[in-house]
């Protein structure tokens, strides 16, 4: 509906004032924190959820699933990936010395570069999904609110408690994923193949890309083996260790005004002690959890969501958190004829083209966090 913006005190004016979105910058940041925290306590340290995870946690989040559609309907089926490979393939013979015909010519050819790039299959397949449709949680009650919301000046000439749900999220929640698109990422998932630093949570494997193997030394007819070129685990940036937390904590541009009901008075908020705990706990999340219907859309979400893209992300709140590569031998090569001593004993020849050289990739996709306009203001 509107930006709201909390009352805070300036003691060089003796004034209230309002806060600006430099002085939210530390709500924002423990909002963003408190995200990335509810959704780690859901997964199991495979890139799947916790059975045991309370349903109203983990909204938006992506995990891996057991098959081509939703696990049930707490969960939105997304997608599946595909890893790709070709196989060795042969040709053979049997030994002529030992069979009918009379010229024991035990020539003959191996299979062509066509054949070996008809072996292209599918080898293994990750299934995604998300967790999107569970009951959210219930909207605060407005005596939570009177409580634990801020003071904000009301356009009608008062200073009232701010309890409208689509002011709290045009004001700070919007504030929270602009940040999480534009500045730290604290609390938006990426894939990697490595860990991207000491402010991540590793997730578990998220995908994995292989590619064939042919022994030439022992080589053998079972269209040989496969080796990991690239495993691409699930991460999600949970602290900015960067963050400049003194700063802001010791001023008093980061504490606004709550009103004390019991000595009917305005107090500052003591972040020193909770971090602001009450209302990102009790109100900011649970109307996160909720948010929907974002320019005009219905059942657009107001918060962060994740999608593939086989391109790279372009709209304006779209954001790229990782590529996930299917790569395949282009070039291959032929394997000598091995099998029985020509002429010794009965028997069969092979050969064997196997894949050697170059490579090609098959798909890309792109690991792609978006939130819709509406829930995404500039700050």
């Amino acid at each position: 509906m509107a930006v709201n913006r909390p009352i805070r005190w300036e003691a060089s004016s003796t004034a209230l004032r309002e806060m600006s979105d430099s002085d939210l910058e530390l709500l924002s940041y423990h909002l963003r924190k408190a995200w990335a925290a509810d959704l780690v306590a859901t997964y199991t340290g495979a890139a799947d959820r916790d059975g045991s995870a309370t349903s109203t946690n983990g909204f938006g989040a992506i995990y891996r699933g057991a098959s081509g559609s939703a696990s049930d309907s707490n969960y939105e089926y997304v997608t599946a990936l595909t890893d790709k490979r070709k196989n060795a393939v042969y040709t053979s013979k049997s030994n002529n010395a030992f069979d009918n015909n009379a010229d024991n010519d035990d020539t003959f050819d191996g299979p062509s570069e066509a054949d070996f790039d008809a072996s292209e299959a599918t080898r293994q397949t990750f299934y995604y999904e998300e967790w999107l449709n569970a009951s959210p949680p219930g909207d605060p009650s407005n005596a939570t609110k009177n409580s634990e919301s801020y003071v904000k000046w009301d356009s009608s000439g008062y200073l009232k408690i701010e309890g409208v749900d689509a002011n709290l999220i045009d004001t700070i929640i919007a504030h929270a994923n602009y940040n999480m698109l534009n500045d730290d990422g604290v609390g938006l998932l990426s894939v990697a193949t490595s860990s991207p630093g000491g402010d991540y949570t590793d997730l578990g494997q998220f995908h994995q890309n292989t590619i064939m193997t042919f022994n030439t030394g022992s080589p053998t007819t079972d269209g040989g083996g496969s080796e990991v070129v690239a495993t691409n685990n699930l991460y999600i940036r949970t602290q900015n260790s960067s963050f400049d937390e003194a700063t802001p904590r010791a001023a008093e541009t980061s504490k606004f005004m709550l009103w004390d009901a019991g000595n009917t008075r305005l107090i500052q908020v003591d972040i020193a002690s909770n971090d602001y705990t009450n209302l990102i706990t009790n109100i900011l999340l649970p109307i996160w959890k909720r948010s929907s219907s974002f320019g005009g859309v219905s059942g657009d979400y107001g918060f962060p969501r994740y999608k593939f893209e086989t391109s790279a992300p372009s709209n304006t709140y779209d954001r790229n958190q990782g590529t996930l590569l299917d790569t395949v031998y282009t070039d291959s090569a032929e394997q000598s004829v091995w099998g029985v001593s020509i002429g010794s004993e009965s028997g069969t020849y092979y050969r064997a083209r196997y894949g050697s050289g170059g490579t090609s990739t098959l798909t890309t996709h792109y690991f792609t966090a978006y939130v819709p306009s509406g829930a995404v203001r500039s700050v």
